[in-house]
């Protein structure tokens, strides 16, 4: 062999590796580099999450996405679920027990059976959903009714709302 074959040879193979770290090395470390940097800012949006968690429950005031929330006042609280109840055609039988004081909150117990076709039933539960009242829902159930397309639903929770 020449040197000038192995002077081509020695550039081939140097051509060869250019053409390897441009193609094959480069975009695996770009492709890294871009993964750390979206880590490192999900990191840094569950350290804020985590910080807003805490702030929220070392407050004892309402929260900010909670901007009105009524007084509970039992007898109001009732009349709205059967105002809405009729208003979407379901009939309504209403449990509500007197307010206590939960922490810095007053929480009153209720509970809905209720009946009527399965469309009037969820424009009632987004009605409920959007209403003023902070609503937690802790039990939930769904039966077929006896007539058709009818539904009998019974649900019970609490209403929160801060002290008069």
């Amino acid at each position: 062999m020449n040197t000038r074959t192995i002077k081509i040879i020695l550039i081939a193979f140097a051509l060869a590796i250019v053409v390897f770290v441009v193609l094959g090395v480069y975009p695996l470390f770009s492709d890294i580099q871009e993964q750390s940097q979206q880590f490192i800012l999900y990191k840094k949006s569950r350290e804020e999450l985590a910080l807003r968690m805490n702030e929220l429950a070392a407050s004892q005031d309402l929260p900010s996405y909670y901007p009105i929330v009524r007084p509970i006042e039992p007898l109001d609280f009732v009349e709205f679920l059967e105002k809405e109840a009729e208003a979407t055609n379901l009939y309504v039988k209403t449990t509500a027990f007197p307010p206590k004081k939960e922490e810095a909150w007053l929480a009153a117990d209720f509970g809905l059976d209720l009946s009527g076709s399965p469309s009037d039933f969820l424009t009632f539960l987004e009605k409920l959903e959007s209403a003023s009242y902070l609503i937690n829902i802790s039990s939930f159930n769904i039966l077929k009714g006896e007539e058709e397309n009818t539904i009998q639903a019974s649900l019970s929770g609490k209403v929160y709302g801060k002290a008069f």
